[in-house]
């Protein structure tokens, strides 16, 4: 089952729902309407030259409105296996986005945009630069966590040290004490 955001309140549907259960909008008149009928072909916005890879590829529903000038998605014939190979693998970022323009121009009936397109671009951009903000500032988080030498866990109790039999506290020093296995150290 192929899933789509309604294109009224954004929630994931069913492609081939008649409405949409949260909104009522007619999900299925909105697909015959604009020609959407294989949601796993690669889809281009005729404005920004957005492009959808196809539900297999994407593993993601279809926004049928692009998330970026909300126009309406155009499905292609292009094959989304190539597209993909082509955006990853073999094409520079400058060969796909030229592809994109090319694609958008052919299925989008003269709608395609330079404004538009270049407006996606920063969008694209900063998206890329907080996603990447993101993940350091949690690979930072996950590095200054104590974690248990043994189990991994970091649930970590500080304690302090105890000496000999008597069991005196040692001056400052500390153990630090698996909750979860145990282990000191």
């Amino acid at each position: 089952m192929g899933l789509v955001f309604c294109p009224e309140c954004d929630k994931k549907v069913s492609q081939y729902v008649e409405t949409c259960p949260d909104c009522g909008f007619s999900i299925k008149k909105f697909m015959d309407d604009n020609n959407i009928t294989d949601i796993t072909k690669a889809f281009i916005c005729p404005k920004c030259a957005d492009i959808y890879f196809g539900y297999e590829k994407e593993n993601k529903p279809l926004n049928v409105k692009c998330k970026y000038c909300s126009s309406i998605m155009v499905e292609t014939n292009e094959n989304a296996d190539e597209l993909f190979k082509l955006r990853v693998y073999k094409a520079t970022k400058d060969q796909f986005e030229t592809r994109s323009i090319q694609l958008a121009k052919e299925y989008g009936n003269n709608q395609f945009s330079q404004e538009e397109y270049e407006k996606r671009l920063i969008v694209t951009k900063d998206i890329i630069a907080e996603n990447k903000r993101q993940r350091e500032l949690k690979k930072q988080q996950s590095q200054s966590v104590p974690k248990c030498p043994k189990c991994g866990s970091t649930e970590i109790q500080v304690l302090p040290r105890m000496l000999g039999i008597s069991k005196i506290f040692a001056s400052n020093r500390v153990d630090r004490v698996c909750v979860n296995c145990k282990y000191r150290w």
